[in-house]
């Protein structure tokens, strides 16, 4: 099988795992805080995995698919969709970014919570929701972003201990070491 086929079966299996991990509300009767914390862990790890198994196109595809598939799937409102995928994104990046430590587990979900908070904003008021609305509604929805944001990392590298030997992760194109022939010196 050719390497770019592979990225795109990785890439196709990836999203199949989101997608249907956020259907889960739909067969596990859980309170909506311990769903949220679940369903969001597990997204945020496809992201991780998406963004260092995967293309950066192809993480980025996903990114946006989740989120279009969210709304579909009716959890969150048209406007959010864009925000959603945003802040999806910025996860991926800043997870391909870092590789390990505080800035890793601190930095990414941070990031991409302040991406979330900054769009929510937006888009809440775009519905025209009055301030108290949307203030409350960013202090439930901002900790479990961050919440789930470190747990997804957490299960991401489980994740990745056991795919070592199988898969490795992609690495940035002047650190990978050419097959072909070498320069002589």
């Amino acid at each position: 099988m050719s390497h770019s086929l592979r990225l795109l079966v990785r890439g196709g299996l990836l999203l199949a795992i989101g997608a249907l991990s956020q259907q889960l509300r739909l067969v596990l009767p859980l309170p909506v805080p311990v769903m949220t914390l679940l369903i969001g862990t597990l997204v945020n790890t496809v992201l991780v995995l998406a963004g260092r198994y995967t293309t950066r196109l192809l993480a980025w595809v996903i990114c946006v698919a989740l989120a279009v598939i969210a709304f579909f799937q009716g959890h969150i409102l048209g406007p959010v969709v864009p925000v959603i995928a945003l802040g999806n994104g910025m996860y991926v990046e800043l997870t391909r970014s870092f590789t390990r430590g505080p800035v890793l587990f601190l930095g990414a979900p941070l990031g991409k919570a302040v991406v979330l908070g900054i769009g929510m904003v937006g888009a809440l008021h775009l519905l025209q929701l009055p301030w108290a609305a949307i203030s409350k509604t960013l202090a439930l929805f901002l900790p479990l972003q961050l919440a789930t944001g470190i747990l997804g990392l957490f299960l991401a590298k489980g994740v990745e201990k056991r795919l070592q030997g199988n898969a490795p992760a992609l690495q940035p194109p002047s650190k990978r070491k050419s097959k072909g022939k070498q320069k002589k010196k």
